[in-house]
């Protein structure tokens, strides 16, 4: 039984959270848990920080811990697993040769993540973010692989100390002949040219590091206007091809630039500070994980991706003095903290009743639909009038409390419908709609009836002349007495219209008589 319980728990928890994903905006996420930039820069307090994160994790809610067994590998950080793909950059063309640069972009599986702020790990339970691993990504870039192929193809080709005859191959450069034409290169580079052909990119680490655009235009190779945009484009869009919405809390590894490649004054974590103010991750901050070969540590920047996009993550670590992580790169000041009443029922209730209210989804919209059925008993049914009417206030509001309450569990089962048939979410306002028409109708009718002394309907087919007037002489205590109309007829044979209105209008004169439903329209549209 109480593993049961624990199952239908269970199940009621990944329906709100599914309904919380779904109808909550990757912005509405970032406003409220941060500062529109970043989850987690609000309410930082760098005097309080180390133990409000440490009591974080203690905040209610259980998000999936998932702990993957990791190979030994001599890969980077001792971890294997990863992933490579080759794909072109779209939208960013050569502009020599009009073929598209190209990407390697890398996924490799890490056994953790960094540690976040309060506000991040509040942000992480609401939505239920796995934890206990992460996806590292990276990429790098080079011009287009058959292009670079042509060129050190062509440079192997154009040196006439690579052939096996050189003095013919010298001969024939000077006298301006194809040097492939004196023979054989030699075997060794004939097999490097093999290599070049089958290799399926063109990224390459010059001296242990990253190729820069300039190092390829440094060998002649033109790079397109807008190739550092495209390529953040292509890397973002290859994450989010890779990564589920809410899946894990995954991040990147930037690699610092080294001395003898940094322009002089710059930043050697410039790639980093691109990062996150491209909005694809959180500021840097260290990790440390045991390998085979002992301890080894690097800086991450933390993101999990949303439904739209990429949400970057703060870590706590940047707020902590001499000992902080460096600074972001977006320079915004954290935001204001949660308010009490937030905090008071959690701040996952909180957008779960928000988005409720408003509307949102199927839940929502099964709850404006529910109201909207209790919206009916709202109306002052036929009893509570007639205990108005006889002056008994007390009773009347007694009745109209009586009524809206045994109206509550039709509106809660109608919600409950909604949820869990969406389909029923698009009958419930017409319904509700529907009862609410026929319960004012019948408000309306009582009224009429302890006013006049008759219905809507009698006076309807009184004024249709289907039925006889009764006027006000069958009424007792008239508000003031019923006269006969006694009207001169007009004599003006010149006008006859002008005859017939002032007829007319004099009768409904006579007939007038608000409080008792009379106004005189049948007397001015038919006469009588």
């Amino acid at each position: 039984m109480a593993e049961e319980k624990r199952s239908i728990r269970q199940r009621v928890d990944d329906a709100l959270t599914n309904y919380l994903r779904n109808t909550t905006t990757d912005q509405e996420i970032l406003d409220f848990y941060g500062e529109g930039n970043i989850i987690g820069r609000k309410g930082i307090n760098p005097e309080t920080l180390i133990t409000e994160t440490s009591d974080a994790y203690k905040l209610p809610g259980t998000r999936p811990n998932i702990k993957r067994e990791l190979p030994t590998s001599e890969s980077l950080f001792g971890l294997s697993g990863g992933k490579k793909s080759f794909i072109d950059i779209q939208n960013a063309y050569d502009p020599k040769t009009g073929n598209p640069w190209q990407m390697k972009f890398e996924a490799l599986p890490f056994p953790g993540s960094a540690t976040p702020t309060p506000a991040a790990t509040r942000f992480l339970k609401d939505f239920r973010v796995p934890t206990g691993t992460a996806v590292d990504y990276g990429f790098e870039t080079a011009p287009n692989v058959g292009d670079v192929n042509a060129a050190d193809i062509r440079e192997i080709e154009t040196d006439p100390r690579n052939y096996q005859n050189q003095r013919a191959a010298f001969a024939a450069e000077d006298a301006g002949k194809p040097i492939s034409e004196s023979g054989p290169l030699r075997s060794t580079y004939a097999e490097e040219i093999e290599r070049i052909q089958s290799r399926p990119s063109a990224v390459t680490r010059p001296s242990g590091a990253l190729a820069t655009p300039q190092y390829w235009e440094s060998r002649g190779f033109s790079q397109p206007e807008n190739l550092k945009q495209e390529t953040l484009n292509t890397f973002r869009d290859q994450i989010m091809k890779a990564e589920q919405p809410f899946g894990s809390v995954s991040q990147l590894t930037p690699v610092a630039e080294g001395s003898a490649t940094l322009r002089p004054g710059g930043d050697p974590y410039w790639r980093a500070n691109l990062y996150e103010k491209a909005g694809l991750a959180g500021p840097m901050t260290e990790v440390s994980i045991r390998v085979p070969y002992g301890g080894s540590s690097g800086n991450v920047q933390m993101f999990t991706r949303g439904n739209e996009r990429l949400l970057p993550i703060q870590p706590y670590t940047e707020f902590l003095g001499s000992d902080a992580s460096k600074a972001s790169a977006i320079s915004t000041k954290p935001a204001a903290d949660f308010t009490p009443f937030q905090k008071a029922i959690g701040t996952r209730n909180y957008l779960l009743g928000r988005n409720i209210l408003e509307g949102r989804g199927s839940l929502g919209g099964g709850f404006r639909g529910a109201l909207s059925i209790g919206a009916a008993d709202l109306i002052p049914s036929r009893e509570a009038i007639q205990s108005f009417y006889k002056g008994d206030t007390k009773e009347g509001l007694q009745r109209m409390a009586g009524d809206f309450a045994s109206g509550i569990p039709l509106a809660l089962g109608a919600g409950a419908l909604a949820t869990t048939v969406p389909a029923a979410a698009t009958l419930l306002p017409p319904v509700g709609v529907a009862m609410t028409t026929l319960a004012a109708g019948a408000a309306a009718d009582e009224a009429v009836k302890q006013q006049t002394g008759e219905g809507i309907i009698p006076k309807v087919r009184q004024f249709l002349g289907t039925e006889t007037r009764t006027g006000l002489t069958d009424r007792p205590k008239p508000v003031r007495p019923y006269v006969q109309p006694s009207i001169v007829p007009n004599r003006d044979r010149r006008n006859p219209l002008i005859r017939e209105w002032q007829n007319r209008l004099g009768l409904a004169q006579e007939r007038f008589n608000p409080s008792k439903g009379e106004f005189g329209f049948s007397e001015l549209l038919f006469g009588r």
